[in-house]
């Protein structure tokens, strides 16, 4: 058996949603950088990758400290900073301080010029505030040097619906890699490797006798997908909630990711089931976000949807609501 054979055996469901259901708890409140929380996920993760039997990159152990910093009165536009000298400039005033910390191991290769870092981002977007305009900050899913964000032809849309959504709807400016629209898939630990992900997009071609730039020549499921990623794409277009708004985000509840994005009184609201059943959430905790409105529409299928003390949501569904009074 190959040394990646035996990896991908060693994964299996049970497994998977330990880690997630421990990492996701309310107790970790969000694995927030710099806090508590998220200091409890560095060290599960750490214990993790003992059991695993992977060396730590450093000689002390896995963790490499930094520091971040701003200043005490923010002016509009100001990030926490991490560079050394803009920590020192910073520190000659009166400034706040987050003792942070990357995880990081190691494997070996067969020569001494061989290794293989692995870093655990656990925390990714509780990193927003290190980089100075997080609103320019390139966001993707997939491009030509990683696997498709759908590694195989897919059976439902279910995660294509929750990573487009997820993706158009966060702060940063989002990348769409050609083809995705269209449901391409392919591994680079496939046979093939890049090449599984640099194919050409059937049609435009002589002799080609399908295309996928046509209703027509597309399947059902992907014409599916093409109007559902246009719906939120011509919805995107021209809205300042999306691109000039802010981003709160809320501990999953029954698997249940929610976060709001906002600027001045408007706002939308993404709701995103992660679980394979339907789900019952209770909406008292997203009361500073709902600010007693009634209902929200949901930009893709029209839908009201109304903000009661409950909300039920389908297995994997995913909803982006125009929040209204």
């Amino acid at each position: 058996m190959t040394p990646e054979a035996k990896g991908v055996a060693s994964i299996n469901r049970a497994t998977a949603e330990a880690h997630v259901d421990f990492l996701a708890c309310d107790e970790l409140e969000g694995r927030e950088a710099g806090w508590k929380g998220g200091r409890i996920a560095g060290n599960y993760i750490i214990s993790c990758l003992k059991q695993m039997g992977l060396q730590p990159l450093f000689e002390d152990g896995y963790v490499q400290p930094f520091e971040a910093c701003h200043a005490e009165r923010q002016k509009r536009g100001q990030r926490w900073q991490v560079h050394p000298d803009s920590i020192a400039n910073l520190k000659q005033g009166v400034h706040q301080s987050l003792d942070l910390r990357n995880i990081l191991c190691k494997i070996e290769g067969k020569n001494p010029n061989e290794i293989v870092i692995i870093g655990a981002h656990y925390d990714h977007l509780g990193y927003d505030f290190v980089y100075a305009d997080v609103k320019n900050l390139l966001r993707f899913l997939e491009n030509h040097d990683t696997s498709r964000f759908l590694r195989k032809e897919p059976e439902n849309l279910d995660a294509f619906k929750q990573g487009t959504a997820f993706l158009l709807t966060i702060t940063g400016t989002p990348q769409v890699y050609y083809g995705y629209e269209m449901l391409m898939n392919g591994s680079t630990s496939s046979p093939g490797g890049d090449g599984n992900v640099r194919l050409d997009v059937p049609g435009g071609w002589p002799g080609e006798t399908k295309s996928w730039f046509t209703p027509e020549g597309r399947s059902d499921m992907q014409n599916e997908a093409w109007n559902y990623m246009s719906a939120l794409l011509h919805w995107r277009q021209g809205n300042k909630i999306i691109s000039d708004g802010e981003m709160k985000h809320f501990v999953p509840q029954n698997g249940v990711y929610v976060y709001e994005r906002y600027l001045g009184d408007k706002n939308v609201m993404v709701f995103i089931n992660g679980a394979n059943k339907e789900v019952t959430i209770n909406l008292d905790r997203y009361a500073e976000s709902i600010k007693g409105q009634s209902y929200g529409v949901d930009v893709v299928t029209k839908r009201n949807v109304q903000m009661g003390s409950e909300l039920k949501m389908a297995p994997k569904e995913v909803l982006v609501l125009d929040m209204k009074k």
